[in-house]
């Protein structure tokens, strides 16, 4: 028997209804985050009703390639004036090769979140950042199942461990205006968002983002871009008090007409 892996990136397409986007249903599940109202939240628990594992297929003409029970995690990356997009990578059980011909596809055609313009775009401790990019790994960690039972000898993938990183790389500023280096030093939580603009509305646009509520810093570093000074900065999305599954949430906010 033999396991296998399928990574591909997608564009954070929603038409910015109170419905959240197919890819957002299907695959935040199986990467363990679970919605609640327009929220995906990480929930620890084997899959089932909640947490969910796919059948992840490629057609690539004359065949069809698949994995079972797969689960996976995914970096979304926010790029200033950008559209949002997001890298998943699954592992799952391998399925034998069949013969078939692709599906018609219907190819979305509804807006993709920008990077650019929404209020409250890069947030730390209460102070906007300048920035050009933020990368927000969900940080999982996956494990094929051993199976005997079954005749590839894998039954599932689970997520076994989860360590949220973020990386961005802000424009340097006084440690009286946003103290990075003292957070550094003494391992201080406060909440990190990134927003980004979705489909417009007569009274308020959509936006996509994500929040840490204790978001700490645990590397910072001296760089530059174009030879302005900046700080790579990585930090760590910790369990937010005694609420272990709410170290990052993924936010859907609906546009407003009226």
């Amino acid at each position: 028997g033999y396991k296998g892996s399928a990574n591909f990136r997608i564009y954070c397409e929603w038409d910015g209804t109170a419905t959240e986007p197919l890819w957002a249903d299907t695959f935040l599940p199986a990467c363990g985050y679970v919605k609640t109202t327009n929220t995906f939240n990480p929930l620890t628990e084997a899959p089932g009703s909640n947490v969910k594992t796919l059948t992840i297929g490629l057609w690539r003409e004359p065949y069809f390639l698949s994995l079972a029970g797969a689960m996976g995690s995914a970096k979304i990356k926010f790029l200033a004036g950008r559209p949002v997009f997001i890298d998943f990578a699954f592992q799952g059980v391998w399925q034998a090769v069949v013969d078939d011909d692709p599906p018609s596809i219907t190819y979305p055609n509804t807006t993709k979140a920008r990077y650019g313009g929404a209020s409250g775009a890069a947030v730390y401790d209460s102070v906007s950042m300048c920035l050009a990019s933020a990368v927000v790994d969900l940080g999982n960690e996956i494990y094929v199942r051993e199976c005997p039972s079954k005749d590839a000898g894998y039954i599932a993938a689970h997520i076994v461990d989860r360590r949220p990183i973020i990386t961005v790389d802000p424009e340097s500023v006084a440690e009286a205006t946003q103290a990075r280096w003292a957070k550094l030093l003494d391992s201080s939580e406060a909440e990190l968002s990134f927003v980004a603009k979705g489909a417009a509305g007569t009274s308020s646009d959509a936006t996509f983002g994500v929040t840490m509520p204790k978001a700490q810093i645990v590397k910072n570093t001296l760089a530059e871009r174009g030879k302005i000074a900046t700080d790579a900065i990585e930090f760590q999305a910790n369990k937010n008090g005694s609420t272990n599954d709410r170290a990052l949430a993924i936010n859907f906010v609906p546009k407003v007409d009226s």
